[in-house]
């Protein structure tokens, strides 16, 4: 309420402070509960104002919460919503704070109070400074007592940043529950992990320690601040174990841990060599070698593993992080990564090449030849039914990420993406392989450059067709991408306004429809790519557009089965004139009006919101119009069995068929 009423709270503060106030000893637990949660929003809102009239009344009241079992909970979360909103004017009430959050996080019986955690952690995020006496003084030790858990983590997380100089101390802890969390780990003496001896307190948590644990320790030894320890014994003597774990999860988990822990030490050695800390420093071949083992492990689970979820992590996190280039550059580790690349899974597929790719810099006398093979292992997929959609995306993906094997080969596989184009016309066309050779073809056109010219005959045509194809709303999405691409790549501008009459009107109409407003801000980067038309040659080129015969000959046949597409671009005035009956003198003009603008988004599938509206609103005309609809049909009747045929939507289906039953009782005949 006080979030959403700006100034209107403001003369009424006073107002609705006392009357919540009122209800805090009032009967109803739930109530009492509602009125401990609106506590912090009210002191956020004026805060002044709070501090000086409520704040004393109110920490009574949630003092005394505290101290009520069945209420602590709610307590201990305004409790910490309080300090975020009023910070260092809670510090004189810290003593009278602290032993509270130290009897509820250990207490003598019944489990530690999460809440009770979370707002240690909002405390120290509210006060900095201010508390770090008080977690020095036995907070801290009781919240490692309490065991791993996300709330903990997250507490911690806050103290270490609001506190710096606790966050060694916090490290050591952490690394201890870590370590007793992780069944399988050994424990290494002379290690920077190892512990002599561990506290008797964690050992009612190591006793239940299960997957969710487990996981929970491995997230959090891979995204905690454990800077300034070197973790990859640790790695390679527990983690790594947990990648044989049975648990998908698990391993999974494990997986996305090694990769960080290797690729925080790979980041830090470059510092850790000039540290004066000489017991944290570990010498560039102990790293290297360690490294190794860790990734050919981790490659090993890449590729061998069941699960798609493990395989995938493994690489889309190697891709992440360019600082193994140096290390899967090497031949026998390249093996793997080829071994992925015929992957079942394509999103696998798809990393492996990114990898793979990027790797071509570094070793590319091993690695392009392995591609080079891949290349010519996609292209034969291209013509085959099965597996061309993947293909041709997989295609775009190498293309992309190792432009330097594909710029001699530009020739072949223009060749076969244009073959796969003049198959993705018409009203059997494979619409997702349609989309993803256009995709491939703009990624083709960004390699090539200039060098792509000399294709544009035979390219641009199915651009434009693609744009002009009203059955796929994506595939025209891509298709608009894709000649940006092209445009750019090659230089070709303000040409295909002339040579093609419908594209201007066609963009134009695109930015005016109901696509995603990426679409649209991609057709605004096509109007600026392609520069601006004269005019008078646009007019022109609109008079052109209402004659087949006037199209130029080389596009004339391609363009053919797009006219009658893409004549809802062209308005009333320039519509054929015997595309419906003769209403130059008749009182069924409007009605002819009505029902042109209608057949015009029904046409659209970028208007399919609207289609069911359309064909009730062209039910209504024709039930008026009575028998006088009759000539209309043979142009409307066509248009809804495409719809029919066209749309995904089973309800819009139905929903057509009871219109055409009510169409039929109209005309009778």
């Amino acid at each position: 309420y006080c979030r959403n009423t700006g100034e209107f709270m403001m003369s009424r503060y006073r107002e609705v402070a006392d009357i919540v106030l009122t209800y805090l000893k009032h009967r109803d637990q739930l109530v009492r509960r509602s009125i401990t949660s609106l506590l912090p929003r009210i002191a956020h809102f004026l805060r002044d104002r709070f501090v000086t009239n409520y704040l004393k009344i109110c920490m009574e009241h949630i003092l005394f919460v505290l101290r009520t079992p069945d209420e602590r909970a709610s307590g201990f979360v305004a409790l910490g919503e309080m300090a975020g909103a009023l910070g260092a004017e809670l510090v004189p009430s810290l003593p009278s704070i602290t032993p509270l959050l130290h009897e509820a996080i250990a207490p003598r019986r019944g489990r530690p109070s999460l809440e009770a955690i979370t707002c240690v952690g909002s405390f120290a995020k509210a006060m900095g400074l201010a508390m770090e006496r008080h977690i020095r003084g036995g907070l801290l030790d009781a919240m490692f007592s309490a065991g791993l858990s996300d709330k903990l983590v997250d507490a911690l997380e806050s103290i270490s940043t609001s506190i710096p100089s606790l966050l060694p101390t916090i490290q050591e802890r952490l690394l201890d529950c870590i370590a007793q969390a992780l069944p399988k780990s050994s424990t290494r003496s002379g290690s920077t992990v190892s512990r002599a001896t561990r506290s008797n307190s964690f050992q009612h948590f190591v006793d239940s320690s299960g997957p969710v644990l487990v996981q929970l320790a491995l997230r959090t030894l891979a995204n905690f601040n454990f800077k300034g320890h070197e973790l990859l014994e640790l790695a390679r003597e527990s983690v790594i174990l947990y990648l044989e774990d049975e648990d998908s999860s698990t391993r999974k988990a494990a997986a996305i841990c090694c990769c960080r822990l290797v690729a925080h030490s790979l980041s830090a050695s470059s510092t850790s060599q000039f540290s004066s800390n000489r017991s944290n420093r570990m010498g560039g071949a102990k790293r290297r070698r360690l490294v190794e083992e860790i990734v050919e492990k981790l490659l090993i689970a890449a590729v061998a593993d069941a699960d798609v979820g493990v395989r995938s992590s493994v690489f889309r996190a190697l891709y992440r992080n360019p600082t193994f280039d140096d290390f899967l550059a090497q031949a026998d580790i390249l093996t793997s990564i080829f071994v992925a690349l015929n992957d079942e899974e394509y999103g696998v597929r798809e990393l492996a090449i990114l990898v793979a790719g990027r790797l071509s810099e570094k070793n590319p006398a091993y690695v392009l030849p392995a591609l080079r093979r891949y290349l010519i292992q996609l292209l034969t997929y291209l013509d085959q039914s099965k597996c061309r959609e993947e293909s041709a995306r997989l295609l775009g993906c190498l293309i992309r990420s190792c432009p330097w094997l594909i710029l001699p080969y530009i020739a072949p596989i223009h060749k076969a993406l244009v073959a796969r184009l003049c198959e993705g016309t018409g009203p059997m066309a494979n619409i997702v392989l349609a989309a993803g050779v256009l995709a491939t073809v703009g990624e083709l056109a960004k390699v090539g450059g200039f060098a792509m010219r000399q294709y544009l005959p035979e390219l641009m045509p199915l651009v434009v067709d693609a744009l002009l194809d009203g059955g796929s709303v994506s595939k025209r999405e891509v298709a608009v991408a894709t000649l940006g691409q092209v445009i750019q790549s090659t230089g070709y501008v303000i040409a295909p306004y002339n040579e093609y009459p419908p594209l201007l009107g066609l963009l134009l109409k695109l930015l005016n429809g109901e696509l995603e407003w990426s679409t649209r801000l991609e057709v605004l980067k096509v109007l600026g790519i392609m520069g601006a038309l004269d005019p008078h040659a646009h007019k022109r080129n609109q008079h052109n557009l209402t004659g087949q015969h006037n199209l130029p000959g080389q596009h004339r046949e391609v363009l053919r089965p797009t006219v009658e597409t893409a004549q809802h671009i062209v308005s009333m005035e320039e519509a054929p004139t015997d595309f419906w009956p003769s209403f130059s003198a008749s009182e069924d003009y409007y009605s002819t009006v009505a029902i042109s603008s209608l057949m015009r988004i029904l046409r659209d599938p970028s208007l399919a919101s609207y289609h069911q509206m359309v064909v009730g609103s062209l039910i209504f005309v024709f039930k008026s119009m009575g028998l006088g609809c009759v000539p209309y049909l043979p142009k409307v009747l066509p248009e809804l069995f495409r719809a029919v045929r066209m749309c995904e939507d089973g309800g819009l289906k139905e929903f057509i068929t009871w219109k055409l039953g009510t169409l039929i009782s109209i005309v009778r005949q």
